[in-house]
């Protein structure tokens, strides 16, 4: 198991108030180079104010959304995050910059 960074970071997603970001390191071992938790914590920031429909919800109650794409100084991101409804967290599972092109609604 990897190791996850915690920062507190409020924003309302989804009509929620969330406190943290948990954020997972999978993202370090293919998009490390282009990719660091300061990046993470501005594409979490966009989320604020607004709604999302989950793309999968596990058995342990765990909503997994994904949100493509994400702009910042005209490069696009894909952010991959879960919530859980007994939690006070976003927990960013996976981030990785998209080709030009590639990116998604």
């Amino acid at each position: 198991m990897g190791e996850r960074r915690e920062y507190s970071l409020r924003i309302t997603v989804n009509g929620r108030v969330f406190r943290r970001v948990i954020i997972d390191d999978h993202f370090q071992k293919k998009h490390g180079e282009s990719v660091d938790d300061f990046l993470i914590l501005r594409l979490v920031r966009m989320l604020d104010g607004r709604r999302y429909w989950p793309d999968s919800i596990n058995e342990d109650g765990f909503s997994y959304f994904k949100k493509d794409p994400l702009v910042i100084q005209g490069k696009p991101y894909r952010l991959v995050w879960t919530t859980h409804p007994l939690e006070d967290y976003v927990g960013v599972v996976n981030v990785f910059r998209r080709p030009y092109g590639k990116e998604e609604a």
